[in-house]
């Protein structure tokens, strides 16, 4: 399975989390997620990333940002939370090594 395949069933999954959101989540924290992957940035996974729109991140290892799993035009972090939640699943599912983050705005 190719990395841009992992890539259409994260995005699919996170619309799926994001339209069967439970309507008491609170979406009154604003913020940021992203999936992270601990890569070194010159390596073939890292090429492949970049291929799906992964970018470096600033400290080490390549992020991919929540609003490239699902079109959320939400400034709630618990939104954008769920979602790269439900894509990192899908990816460690697949066998790559990632991680939700997040920081409030």
């Amino acid at each position: 399975m190719s990395i841009q395949d992992t890539m259409a069933k994260a995005q699919a999954k996170a619309s799926q989390a994001l339209t069967s959101q439970d309507p008491a989540v609170n979406e009154m924290v604003c913020g940021y997620s992203w999936l992270w992957f601990p890569v070194d940035g010159r390596s073939k996974l890292a090429k492949e990333l970049k291929s799906i729109g992964a970018e470096l991140s600033h400290g080490s290892g390549m992020i991919i940002w929540s609003t490239d799993f699902a079109d959320s035009q939400s400034q709630s972090m618990e939104r954008k939370i769920l979602a790269v939640e439900a894509a990192e699943a899908v990816f460690l599912g697949d066998g790559y090594k990632c991680y939700t983050c997040a920081r409030l705005d």
